[in-house]
């Protein structure tokens, strides 16, 4: 059996010993974006964002030829002095580059119990189609 050493991020390192200012929390932040799945079946595409604690007029969806971005913008309401804070997805942007059968007029989105669910169609000439034997 091998172990394999656990390197922490820096910013764990001696905690309590850093100035842990604005900078250092919205530098750690800002890289922090949410995590994904993507499916492809038949149909289309689903692509799931694990996205807690925001609400469904927080995200943007734009379509810029082949590609899908998804953003999200939560206003901070209160200043709450935290000494490490490693959950908070105040700002975010994914991009996405879109197949060339996928359907950029078929796009859906739904959020839901902390998920983002968007489902881009596939074009006709992509599906699958059954052919009959005569």
């Amino acid at each position: 059996m091998t172990l394999v050493k656990f390197h922490r991020p820096s910013f764990y390192k001696n905690f309590g010993q850093h100035d842990f200012g604005k900078s250092f929390f919205n530098e750690q932040m800002n890289r922090q974006k949410p995590l994904v799945n993507i499916l492809e079946n038949n149909e289309g595409f689903a692509i799931e964002l694990a996205a807690p604690g925001l609400e469904k007029s927080d995200f943007s969806l734009k379509v810029d030829k082949n590609l899908l971005i998804v953003s999200a913008q939560k206003e901070q309401t209160s200043e709450t002095n935290y000494k490490l804070r490693e959950f908070d997805f105040g700002e975010f942007e994914r991009k996405f580059e879109l197949p060339n059968s996928a359907d950029t007029e078929n796009i859906e989105a739904l959020y839901e119990d902390g998920i983002l669910s968007v489902k881009v169609g596939k074009k006709a000439e992509a599906q699958p189609r059954v052919i009959d034997i005569h």
